[in-house]
């Protein structure tokens, strides 16, 4: 994947250069809606999700970092991404989550053993 015409597209969308951490090697990139609604109830939890849902916006998944994105701009940088040919990870949101959840647990097991054990 070429990470600056990733970079250059975002930029052409309204995300800020700056936004894309300087080691970024491209190895992760993923765009999601995000109604993700997380609240101390199962009421709270509704309400932010429909709030989410109804203004559309976005997240920029790139692995070490994830940034929320207007509707605006998340629609464009799909379409840019689309047009160029350039793949993404893209849909609900807890599967690429949970696989890298199990991913940090399987490659930092020994520490997590230690820390269990205090």
């Amino acid at each position: 994947m070429d990470v600056e015409e990733v970079i250059r597209l975002a930029v052409a969308s309204g995300i800020s250069r700056d936004a894309f951490p300087s080691d970024w090697e491209g190895h992760e990139l993923a765009l999601y809606q995000d109604f993700t609604g997380r609240g101390t109830s199962e009421e709270l939890a509704r309400r932010l999700h429909e709030e989410k849902r109804s203004r559309g916006d976005w997240i920029l998944d790139l692995g070490s970092k994830a940034l929320l994105l207007s509707k605006a701009q998340g629609d464009a940088l799909g379409e840019k991404l689309k047009k160029a040919s350039i793949p993404y990870s893209t849909g609900d949101m807890s599967v690429p989550y949970s696989k890298r959840i199990n991913r940090v647990t399987r490659d930092h097991q020994e520490i997590l053993r230690k820390l269990a054990k205090r």
